[in-house]
């Protein structure tokens, strides 16, 4: 019974019933946090991780406030490193806490992290930025938010240290999570009307469990193996489409036969080596469906080639056709979101490392352009200046605000 009330404090407090019914793809059911986790700390099950610890606060009235704790000295190495949104990497040590997870009534939770904060090191705690009772206790407890972690299944973590300890904090650039870029603005009409001429049945399914009733589709310009159908990019999908499809796996980029079908294409391609490239990766036309075409919330960090430093990938879009009940979100490392429609015409950079989502409630195909690009300085400082010209709006997307 006991470990059943300490899952209901982590669910409970992470993803909570009405939001969750009302939101059912806000949170994944794969938490750090489950019945098997939980059966393990209280050893009701083999653990072979003696140092990961379950702290909670009970009473006669049931169990209150939860949290996961590392022991560090109770590792193997003594240490252990942290690896960040970026891929940065920092090593603790024995005399700092590291505690994994939080849950429960904030004036509890405030008492069991000050009874198990470190007396001689460093406590560092993850928690979810999407919760605004935790952003604001760990902030009175003097607890700096110094970076993130961004799980493949859509959440975001801050990593909240006390006292401070010079954990680099994310550069500007690494914190857009959506920008117009500053660029001439192009006719899509000769592009849209070869892309009219091509079989509709072209346009090849997206392979993902975030493409609600398949309404999300693509054609490839540029991509693996030069198959117009073949959209994906071998290297990020999961192990058991590897397995089936080991012959697929060293396929390189080349162009496919639609490079010169659609030539409307090379006009946009060159105003991004204009700007600042010289080669691409995959180009595709994405299609989302009318009518409640919907991309669900997920992130792309299964692609480890995505970033901003020089030589990972980047992915620019160019909107060729849409409409005003389309809109694309993404969730910031701050916990806020960003709504924006994308217009005809324009460039825009996403971050797709961070949770994102598409709708289209129209009743016409959402159609973009994707180039996707190896950064460079360049981008960067191209990307700094068109976020300052077109700054991204953010607003309060808490748990709890609308329950």
């Amino acid at each position: 019974m006991e470990n059943k009330q300490i899952l209901d404090v982590f669910w409970n407090t992470q993803r909570p019933t009405d939001h969750y019914k009302k939101y059912p793809r806000l949170r994944d059911p794969f938490r750090k946090v489950n019945l098997n986790v939980v059966n393990k700390m209280m050893g009701v099950i083999d653990d072979n991780k003696p140092y990961r610890k379950l702290k909670y606060i009970q009473d006669e009235n049931g169990v209150h406030a939860v949290m996961i704790l590392h022991d560090i000295g109770l590792m193997y190495s003594q240490t252990k490193t942290i690896k960040t949104f970026n891929n940065d990497r920092y090593l603790l040590t024995k005399n700092d806490v590291y505690i994994q997870e939080i849950a429960g009534s904030i004036s509890h939770l405030e008492e069991l992290i000050k009874s198990n904060m470190s007396l001689s090191g460093r406590t560092i705690i993850e928690t979810d930025m999407q919760l605004k009772s935790h952003r604001d206790l760990l902030s009175k407890l003097g607890f700096d938010k110094q970076q993130n972690k961004i799980s493949s299944f859509a959440d975001i973590y801050g990593i909240f240290v006390y006292p401070s300890f010079g954990l680099p904090k994310l550069s500007e650039v690494e914190e857009i999570g959506c920008s117009r870029l500053i660029c001439e603005k192009q006719s899509p009409d000769i592009l849209l009307k070869q892309i009219s001429n091509l079989a509709s049945d072209l346009f090849e399914n997206h392979y993902s469990n975030y493409n609600k009733n398949d309404t999300w589709k693509g054609l490839t310009i540029r991509g693996f193996g030069g198959d117009e159908k073949f959209i994906i990019k071998p290297s990020e999908m999961s192990r058991k489409w590897k397995k089936a499809n080991q012959d697929k796996l060293d396929l390189q980029i080349v162009d496919t036969p639609l490079r010169k079908v659609l030539s409307g294409v090379e006009e946009y391609l060159q105003l991004l080596i204009d700007k600042t490239f010289d080669d691409f990766e995959r180009i595709r036309i994405l299609k989302l469906g009318k009518n409640d075409g919907v991309l669900e919330r997920h992130t792309d960090n299964q692609d480890k080639e995505l970033g901003l430093d020089d030589e990972q990938i980047v992915r620019l879009h160019f909107p060729l056709k849409s409409n005003d009940k389309t809109q694309f979100s993404i969730w910031n490392t701050d916990g806020t979101k960003t709504n924006i429609n994308m217009k005809v015409g324009n460039l825009y950079y996403l971050d797709i490392r961070k949770p994102h989502q598409a709708v289209n409630k129209g009743d016409e195909d959402r159609l973009h352009l994707v180039v996707d690009v190896r950064s460079n300085k360049k981008f960067r400082d191209w990307l700094k200046m068109s976020y300052s010209a077109y700054p991204s709006s953010k607003v309060s997307d808490d748990y709890y605000e609308n329950i």
